[in-house]
């Protein structure tokens, strides 16, 4: 279908421009090449997105102007008008399903290179994110040029001291060169990861004894723990790391310094026996044993609570909520003191949808850059906050960790890219139901 829409594109933007450009154009013959477009010089795709800009937008198929754009990158980067043109479009074709996701990616990837350029690199990092993403959706892995983009931001992630990002830049990595089937770069991935997860469970450590030191026993036990997931998750990965004296002399430091705690509960003695057994064993396999079910512990202690999720548009209309949580523990503030009514499931989450609606149209009205609210504290309950273009996702939780939060930018993404020309023009219809409980359970649970 986009091959025809293509073709047709083509021809239309030849039409647009004047005689004195387009008599300057060798046309490619369409069959030479699977999508041939238009070679055209700059000052011709100046005219097309300076005076044509919503005809353009109209197009069927707008893979042509993608491509236009990127051949024309050099001389681009240097109009900020166009920039910012060029990028209203694409983001238009990315919402109504213009672009195809090859073309997705490659643009976004180019936009990452700019900014990189240019030292903006939370805007870059940003740009390749939204590639990446692409690619996973789509199981789109063009060359070896797409699967290294993990590895640059992972290696920008380490040498700003940001070891947890780096890990999940390197662990995604791995995922797309799996896709790819490429196994040196999954070597690649692997020994950068490795290093990383040795440095994240270092960084911990230190953290759990600035914390003995401040008193703050909880926050040092939570430290070691996610430090014990990070270990566990290198010894997942190469289990001779056993065999290193550093990781030696670090695990020895796990076990003595967890022992300290006090009030153990039953979780925390499993976890220290199962450290103390992979000082003791030499069977490689009761060691990936240990290894998972260590991890297993640790998580059960760490892993997040989630109590509910809330989708509103940016206007505050709800488009999808779920509740795992028990009403009373939630809603117990806005429940009459010493009422004996009964609160239902049902009845509590209307209540609970019906505010935080409110509250969506309150951010918005309220603040002029809603993207900065980030976290909302309520009592024992953290609200993570994330705005997309079209949505604003409130998940509830009993803490924030930064797995949660790339959950939600995750499915703020997701529901976006799928409900993209639903959301665009919200006319209050409701989407698909079935559709939106797959992504957010595959997403979030």
């Amino acid at each position: 279908m986009f091959e025809q829409q293509d073709k047709d594109a083509n021809q239309d933007l030849f039409a647009m421009l004047p005689s004195e450009i387009s008599l300057q154009i060798t046309l490619t013959p369409w069959d030479d090449k699977p999508h041939p477009y238009y070679s055209l010089p700059f000052d011709a795709l100046y005219t097309l997105l300076t005076e044509h800009k919503e005809k353009v937008m109209e197009m069927k198929s707008i893979n042509p102007i993608v491509e236009m754009i990127i051949t024309n990158q050099g001389a681009l980067d240097e109009q900020l008008e166009l920039i910012e043109i060029s990028s209203e479009i694409i983001e238009q074709g990315i919402r109504e399903k213009k672009i195809t996701p090859n073309k997705i990616i490659e643009y976004y990837l180019y936009r990452g290179d700019f900014f990189w350029k240019q030292n903006v690199f939370s805007t870059a990092i940003a740009s390749y994110q939204k590639a990446i993403n692409t690619m996973l959706i789509f199981n789109e892995v063009q060359g070896e040029k797409d699967l290294l983009v993990p590895l640059k931001i992972g290696d920008y992630w380490y040498q700003h001291l940001n070891y947890p990002k780096a890990v999940k830049a390197y662990q995604i990595g791995i995922e797309l060169s799996g896709i790819a089937n490429n196994q040196a770069i999954t070597n690649k991935y692997q020994e950068r990861m490795i290093q990383a997860l040795k440095t994240t469970v270092q960084v911990y450590v230190f953290a759990s004894i600035a914390y003995h030191w401040e008193n703050k026993h909880d926050d040092a036990r939570l430290s070691l723990i996610q430090g014990i997931i990070y270990l566990s998750e290198a010894l997942e990965t190469q289990l001779s790391l056993l065999q290193e004296e550093p990781f030696k002399v670090l695990l020895q430091y796990l076990i003595s310094s967890y022992s300290q705690f006090r009030h153990l509960s039953e979780s925390d003695y499993e976890i220290l026996e199962a450290l103390r057994s992979l000082v003791k064993t030499k069977s490689e396999e009761t060691m990936k044993r240990i290894v998972t079910t260590l991890k297993r512990y640790c998580e059960s202690e760490y892993k997040p609570l989630i109590y509910g999720i809330l989708v509103t548009t940016d206007t505050g209309i709800e488009i999808y909520s779920k509740f795992e949580e028990e009403p009373d523990k939630l809603f117990s503030e806005f429940i009459e003191p010493n009422s004996e009514k009964e609160v239902s499931i049902t009845e509590a989450s209307t209540l609970y949808s019906s505010l935080f609606s409110a509250l969506g149209i309150s951010l918005r009205k309220a603040f002029k850059r809603p993207r900065d609210i980030k976290q909302i504290k309520h009592g024992e309950i953290t609200i993570l906050v994330e705005k997309g273009s079209y949505v604003l996702s409130f998940l509830f939780a009993d803490k924030e960790t930064f797995e949660l939060r790339q959950k939600l930018k995750s499915l703020v993404y997701k529901i976006e890219h799928t409900f993209s020309a639903e959301l665009e023009i919200f006319t209050g219809e409701m989407l698909n139901e079935k559709e939106l409980e797959k992504i957010v359970n595959e997403t979030l649970y």
